[in-house]
């Protein structure tokens, strides 16, 4: 339960904008490529024609009378206009793309800047997961502030770091991904805890997989891929020795008989 999902299938350009507006606003700086084609990309932008064909100069001409090359002229000058604008169009979406791809190409190192500030929202997290009162009344009677405070933080801290995973999503290249064979290590090293979770909230989803024993972490795709690999091993032995076992006691019982 997160909204990591929350760049998928936007226009290039708002990918582009939004990933790198998320990551200077957080002070991480943009490598070079990457500022080099969001300034294309902002000069493209800023040079958007005017998106109006009218057809009622045309329509008055013929309505007037008005010569053939007349109504030739002003029925060039809109389509040139419409023209215009969808070619604007169609360069304003590769040059968003080109950020995206910029973007993606970095990906290792911008992960690595957004793991650097993932993780003191990680451990206020499982610092809240590890109380044994989370109620901020009786943490302040107690006189217990700094655990009041982090568990007054908590709702921050959960969407700070939603959003930091949505970031690294962002600049996730194509074919990349965190899980194998269905299972999913992109949040949480092993996310077998938290499989049967009940939660109604995201900070709740986070605090629950947390006191589940389920570990946060902020991998690159290929450490959530190696990761995932290894519970999926794991999984995968357990099933095969279950199904063993189901043989050998249906032999025990007599289920199976020789042929």
């Amino acid at each position: 339960m997160s909204n990591i999902g929350q760049f998928r299938n936007a226009q290039p350009q708002f990918t582009a904008h939004r990933t790198c507006d998320g990551l200077t606003h957080r002070g991480i700086k943009l490598p070079k490529p990457v500022t080099e084609a969001l300034d294309l990309l902002n000069d493209v932008e800023a040079a958007q024609p005017r998106n109006e064909v009218d057809r009622e100069p045309i329509i008055a001409a013929y309505l007037n009378r008005e010569s053939a090359e007349r109504i030739e002229a002003l029925s060039a000058s809109q389509y040139a206009a419409g023209l215009r604008f969808t070619a604007w169009s169609q360069a304003r979406d590769r040059a968003g793309r080109a950020v995206v791809e910029a973007l993606r190409v970095h990906h290792d190192h911008l992960t690595a800047e957004l793991a650097a500030l993932a993780a003191p929202l990680i451990s206020a997290i499982e610092h809240v997961a590890g109380l044994d009162d989370k109620n901020l009344s009786a943490l302040v009677k107690g006189n217990r502030h700094d655990d009041a405070r982090v568990v007054a933080e908590l709702p921050t801290n959960v969407a700070e770091l939603d959003a930091l995973y949505a970031l690294r999503r962002a600049t996730t290249p194509p074919g990349y991904g965190y899980e194998h064979k269905g299972v999913d290590c992109g949040q949480w090293r092993d996310p077998r805890p938290v499989r049967n979770a009940s939660a109604t909230s995201v900070p709740d989803y986070y605090l629950t997989g947390a006191m589940a024993g389920a570990e946060l972490w902020f991998p690159t795709a290929d450490e959530a891929t190696t990761a995932a690999r290894k519970v999926w091993a794991l999984e995968e032995k357990e099933r095969t020795e279950t199904r063993d076992a189901a043989v050998r006691e249906a032999i025990r019982n007599g289920a199976f008989s020789a042929g």
